[in-house]
């Protein structure tokens, strides 16, 4: 059966790092090395993801349009095309990495068709439990399946935080939040109430996979304030590297992050006092803080290769049964 039919997974021709493009290519890698034939799809001729190490096996859009076979072979959509998922051909997989961008795609107008609804489309694939959730919920009568990312522990490997560098890591996203905590900090400084003057604050933007391991595995704390992923793979990834995690404990931030890294949405003094204790305690008391930052580290090894070539292989299995 497995190589009766074959499995396209749709990409952006953009090199912007995005966990939700390396999952697509991880996604194709895990099926190929089990005897499926797939393919990632780009529409721009040649082109590939290079921000991260990869031999993926991609297809120009005009040769796949070419080879697809509507019978029997399966396309693979993000969900933020929306309704355009429906101008591809046959056999339709949604993979929905993030339940807000799937809904927000469709504007502030329903849509005349929700594809979810279209009988071409075959299931949802999903990141979470709280995504999975919400897409049975929406969507009753369509089957949700559930896969799990993969982290590198060996390139995102532990470092004590006593080897960490006196630095602090965060992503572009929640800005007015995460601007506000900045400037709360730095004002605090200035009144020589903290540490944070002698702190280096670094944005993980566009930067290569091994650039942003090497920054977290030196990172002492690790920022993340947004509550609109489906699953942050850069919140997994830091706590692979030993870093302290400051997040809001909602949505998928449950599943994944450790009591001790959880606040409440909108505790900005809650999550710069705890920023402040643990500069105060760097680097000679910081091992006050090693438990915490095991804990994550385990909670980081959960979301093994092992488990997501094994959810990935499961969904495919119950995809294909139908046949």
């Amino acid at each position: 059966m497995r190589r009766e039919c074959g499995i396209y997974y749709f990409c952006y021709s953009h090199n912007r790092p995005t966990g939700g493009q390396k999952e697509t290519y991880k996604h194709v890698d895990i099926l190929n090395a089990s005897g499926y034939q797939a393919f990632a799809v780009h529409t721009a001729k040649g082109f590939r993801l290079t921000w991260f190490e990869n031999r993926t096996k991609t297809v120009h859009f005009d040769e796949f349009r070419r080879i697809f076979n509507q019978e029997q072979d399966y396309i693979v959509l993000p969900e933020d095309l929306g309704s355009k998922i429906l101008n591809f051909p046959g056999k339709k997989v949604i993979f929905n990495k993030g339940i807000y961008n799937g809904f927000v795609s469709f504007g502030d107008k329903k849509p005349p068709v929700y594809p979810y609804h279209h009988p071409e489309v075959i299931c949802v694939l999903t990141v979470s439990d709280h995504n999975s959730e919400h897409l049975r919920f929406a969507y009753p009568n369509l089957d949700v399946i559930r896969v799990y990312p993969g982290i590198d522990s060996d390139l995102f490997a532990y470092k004590p935080l006593r080897e960490k560098r006196q630095c602090i890591t965060y992503v572009p996203k929640s800005l007015p939040a995460l601007l506000s905590l900045y400037h709360t900090l730095q004002s605090r400084a200035e009144a020589g109430i903290n540490k944070l003057k002698e702190y280096d604050w670094i944005l993980l933007h566009d930067r290569s996979e091994q650039d942003v391991a090497t920054i977290l595995r030196d990172s002492l704390i690790f920022i993340f304030l947004s509550v609109e992923e489906g699953l942050p793979q850069t919140v997994l990834e830091a706590m692979s590297c030993g870093c302290l995690v400051a997040g809001y404990g909602s949505g998928p931030l449950r599943e994944c992050l450790p009591p001790g890294f959880q606040f409440e949405h909108g505790d900005l003094i809650g999550i710069a006092k705890y920023i402040e204790a643990i500069t105060d305690s760097f680097p000679h008391r910081v091992k006050d803080w090693e438990a915490l930052a095991v804990a994550g580290y385990k909670k980081a090894l959960y979301y093994s290769p092992e488990r997501q070539r094994a959810s990935v292989l499961e969904a495919w299995d119950r995809i294909l049964r139908r046949r």
